[in-house]
């Protein structure tokens, strides 16, 4: 690609602009490639020289909003980034008992509680594979599942961005997790009992939007009464095993939780209602050895717990 000069388009441009478009910020943008604001804003300067003087971003109160220039040609640069990043991964077999590798793995908070131990016990500490392991849904890091920077994410949803690949690991069904003994429950759970009980509720976001479980449960027209919110899902048995408290868990996750703290479970009312789990990439990494081998025996860890 030449620039309106007739020179040729320095490609990091393209790596700029593409971090710009994900980060939606210059300074963030410049901490990802480890340049100044500066520095980042002077290569946007130039990249829209080289690509006919439109403007690309916007400045709003929430960072840089791209132009409909921007927009238009973001999804090509997309295409051909992925292209040369997959074009300069390392080629070769992959074994596990030889090479080493770090992999990065986004889990929701509360799975890395289960997952994590896991992989420990199924490694041990002699294993050259090394697993750094992120507190973050797949919707909140696919910048970095395109660009390696995470192998791979867990979510309760399937991405709608292009590009991506998705597929089901955990399928469980919800049950309600309380005391032990306690003394509402000794003829099971109800559906006007449920919603009468005080609650332990999972506070997902900063931004006050509801948990999976609280949008999945709305479905089947059940509402609960909250009186505390907590940001992870192993701190629910926490405060259900000291009070008449109730909280709602994935039954894998109260499963293991039962054998922490002193909680037992029930089933939810109305049949068994289930949050599907998924695990995400970036389809760049299809083809990749030991990205398939890391989703392969991610599957087989679930599968077991």
């Amino acid at each position: 690609m030449a620039d309106e000069s007739g020179g040729r388009l320095d490609l990091n441009l393209l790596a700029i602009f593409d971090a710009i478009m994900c980060e939606g910020s210059l300074t963030k943008a410049g901490k990802r490639l480890g340049m100044t604001q500066s520095a980042v804003s002077h290569a946007l300067s130039r990249l829209r020289d080289a690509t006919g003087g439109d403007p690309l971003f916007e400045r709003t109160g929430r960072g840089m909003r791209p132009t409909p220039a921007a927009q238009a040609m973001y999804e090509k640069v997309r295409e051909a980034l992925d292209m040369l990043r997959a074009s300069v991964r390392a080629p070769g077999a992959f074994a596990p008992e030889r090479d080493e590798r770090t992999f990065v793995i986004g889990l929701p908070f509360g799975f890395d509680a289960i997952v994590t131990p896991a992989l420990a016990r199924r490694f041990g500490d002699k294993s050259r594979i090394k697993f750094r392991i992120a507190s973050h849904r797949a919707k909140a890091a696919l910048a970095e599942l395109r660009i390696g920077e995470t192998s791979l994410a867990f979510d309760y949803e399937v991405p709608e961005t292009p590009g991506f690949r998705a597929t089901e690991v955990i399928n469980d069904p919800l049950v309600l997790i309380s005391r032990r003994g306690h003394p509402q429950l000794h003829a099971g759970v109800t559906r006007e009992l449920f919603q009468t009980l005080c609650h332990v509720g999972l506070a997902w976001n900063s931004d006050s939007s509801p948990s999976p479980i609280t949008e999945r449960l709305s479905t089947l027209g059940m509402a609960r009464r909250v009186a505390y919110q907590v940001p992870c899902f192993t701190t629910i048995p926490a405060v259900v095993e000291t009070s008449n408290i109730v909280g709602v868990l994935p039954r894998r996750i109260a499963r293991q939780c039962s054998r922490w703290f002193a909680v037992e479970m029930h089933d939810v009312p109305d049949g068994i209602f289930r949050l599907p789990v998924y695990m995400v990439w970036h389809e760049s990494f299809d083809d990749d050895e030991g990205h398939v081998w890391l989703r392969r025996m991610l599957h087989e860890v679930c599968d077991a717990l």
